[in-house]
C-alpha cells in the first residue's frame, strides 16, 4: 500500500568470511513462520510481519539430530502433520524431517531408499505424497510409511539429473521438475494407471544348488515345474 520496503538483516547468524550467502528457498508454513533456505543453513523467522526474530539450524557433526547438510534447497510442511513437522531438502545431505517442537532433524538418504543425497527440491501432491528431484532421478515419498518409489530416465523423465530451484506444482495438481535435458511434467494421480502388479512365475526348483526335474526329483515333481500346481 505504501510502496515502501523494510529490510530485515540476519547476517549476524552467518559466517563473516567466505562467499556471499545466497537464499535458495523461501517458505511460509501454516503457523505463519517463515523459513529461509541458504547454502549455510536453515533460517527460522518467527512473527515475520510484526517483529521478526531470527534463528538458524546448521549441521553439527557432534549432534546426530542436527541438520544433515547446510545447503538447503527447499522446505515444505508435512502433509499429514503440518504443525509438527517440516520437510527440508538439502544438496548433499538428502531429505530431512524437522520436528518443529524439539528442533531435531531426522535424516533420509540412500540407505532409506532415496535415489541420491543431492536433493534439488521437495513438493507435495494432492494425495499427500512428497516428490523430490535428485541427481539420480525423482522419487515419490510417503510421509507416514516412509517408503520411496523411484523413477529414472527409463521411466520417461527428462534425464536422471535435475536443477536447483527448478520445481513447481501447478494449480491443477501437475508436478514440474527442470533438469539438465529439459522439463518433466506429470500428474501424480495418473501414474497409478500405468503401474501393474508384476506376475510371479516359478521357472525352476533347486535343492542344494541341484536342479530338480520330474526325472530326478524322487517324486517331488510329477511334471515340469511350469505345469505344476
Amino acid at each position: 500500500q505504501s510502496e515502501q520496503f523494510k529490510v530485515h538483516n540476519y547476517s549476524s547468524l552467518l559466517p563473516k568470511n567466505g562467499a556471499t550467502v545466497e537464499t535458495f528457498a523461501l517458505f511460509e508454513d501454516r503457523q505463519g513462520t517463515l523459513w529461509i533456505g541458504t547454502q549455510k543453513g536453515l533460517i527460522k523467522v518467527s512473527t515475520p510481519y510484526v517483529r521478526p526474530t531470527f534463528s538458524i539450524y546448521q549441521n553439527d557433526a557432534a549432534h546426530r539430530q542436527s541438520l544433515s547438510e547446510d545447503f538447503v534447497s527447499g522446505m515444505i510442511d508435512d502433509p499429514f502433520q503440518p504443525n509438527n513437522y517440516l520437510w527440508v531438502s538439502t544438496k548433499g545431505g538428502g531429505l530431512n524431517r524437522l520436528n518443529k517442537s524439539t528442533g531435531h532433524f531426522e535424516h533420509f538418504t540412500e540407505k532409506d531408499g532415496l535415489p541420491n543425497k543431492v536433493v534439488y527440491g521437495v513438493l507435495a501432491d494432492n494425495e499427500k505424497n512428497l516428490w523430490v528431484s535428485t541427481n539420480r532421478g525423482i522419487a515419490r515419498f510417503h510421509p507416514t510409511s516412509l517408503i520411496f518409489t523411484n523413477f529414472n530416465k527409463s521411466d520417461g523423465i527428462q534425464d536422471d539429473e535435475f536443477n536447483t530451484n527448478a520445481y513447481f506444482k501447478s494449480p491443477s495438481g501437475e508436478i514440474l521438475f527442470g533438469g539438465v535435458n529439459g522439463l518433466s511434467i506429470f500428474r501424480p494421480s495418473a501414474l497409478k494407471s500405468t503401474q501393474k502388479t508384476p506376475v510371479v512365475r516359478i521357472i525352476g526348483l533347486k535343492i542344494n544348488n541341484k536342479s530338480i526335474e520330474p526325472s530326478n526329483g524322487g517324486g517331488l515333481l510329477e511334471q515340469a515345474i511350469e505345469h505344476s500346481k
